[in-house]
């Protein structure tokens, strides 16, 4: 089991995470005897109205991957009509502040999105979240994640 206690911020619960290459593309890479891209640290708001993880396309453009698919979504701006974006796998390894006790995620699909205005490089939806117990402490400004 993987703890993580998240300080909850103006933005909202911000994590960090490393985010990569998903396992089948290292592999590949590697098999191939071409270089593999390091991975990034990415800071990520915990989501709950995000039904699947969103990365900000910067982060996505220096992992020098391809989209795997497209997706559609709904956010604010969109109403109710959903808008197209690119589906890309990545791996993610989301880390505590002391470094302990990583959650290793080997291949996680992600959405395309343009985050980084908002000052995060991405979104932790439902589709991660589902694999956790996760406490919202208000009054003491943190949140608690358990991954099992």
């Amino acid at each position: 089991m993987s703890h993580f206690s998240v300080q909850i911020t103006e933005k909202g619960p911000i994590l960090w995470a490393y985010v990569g290459v998903s396992a089948h593309r290292h592999k590949a890479l590697r098999d191939a005897g071409q270089p593999v891209p390091n991975h990034r640290v990415a800071n990520i708001l915990v989501d709950t109205g995000a039904t699947s993880t969103c990365i900000d396309q910067s982060v996505i453009n220096q992992l020098s991957i391809q989209p795997t698919g497209v997706g559609f979504i709904n956010t604010p701006s969109s109403g109710d009509t959903p808008h197209m974006v690119n589906v890309y796998d990545i791996s993610m390894t989301i880390t505590g502040a002391d470094g302990t006790s990583p959650h290793k995620i080997s291949t996680l699909r992600v959405n395309e999105s343009n985050l980084h205005a908002s000052g995060i490089d991405g979104l932790l939806g439902r589709d991660v979240l589902s694999r956790c117990h996760m406490t919202y402490e208000g009054y003491g400004s943190q949140m608690y994640l358990t991954f099992f």
